[in-house]
């Protein structure tokens, strides 16, 4: 896992899963029921909350020896949920800071080539790092609380 500072603290994780994990992952992915998401800021595809999930179980596992390397675990809990997007669907620039979330992360299921994601500086008004969709590669981020 290597971490960056710019534009904020946040790391990236290649091959994050083994290959045989990636496959249960895919196909768990393929069995997941997806609901619609619209509002001014986006529109995408979404499941419900996916903690409970046992296929997911595995997966849940992994993440949490993540989050243990960077923060005490105890009394700690996070939501998964899976998204789909389609030609057209679109999720505006925003910032995670909801609640008490203490990071935001998401796993890339394909490559990507027309899709990035894409790091704005602390005014959200200039472009300040852009990502490469990988597949099967872990983004994680700080969330930091003004």
């Amino acid at each position: 896992m290597k971490r960056f500072e710019k534009p904020y603290v946040h790391y990236s994780y290649p091959n994050f899963l083994d290959d045989a994990s990636f496959k249960k992952l895919t196909t768990a992915y393929d069995h997941l029921q997806f609901f619609e998401k619209e509002s001014d800021l986006f529109h995408f595809f979404q499941t419900n909350e996916l903690d409970t999930e046992p296929s997911l179980a595995f997966l849940k596992k992994k993440l949490n020896a993540v989050f243990e390397q960077l923060c005490d675990m105890k009394d700690t809990f996070y939501n998964i949920f899976a998204s789909m997007y389609f030609k057209g669907d679109y999720l505006l620039c925003h910032d995670d800071v909801v609640d008490d979330r203490k990071y935001a992360f998401i796993l890339y299921l394909a490559d990507h080539p027309s899709a990035d994601l894409v790091l704005y500086d602390e005014t959200a008004t200039k472009e300040a790092k852009r990502i490469k969709v990988k597949k099967n590669h872990l983004y994680l981020g700080i969330i930091h609380k003004t």
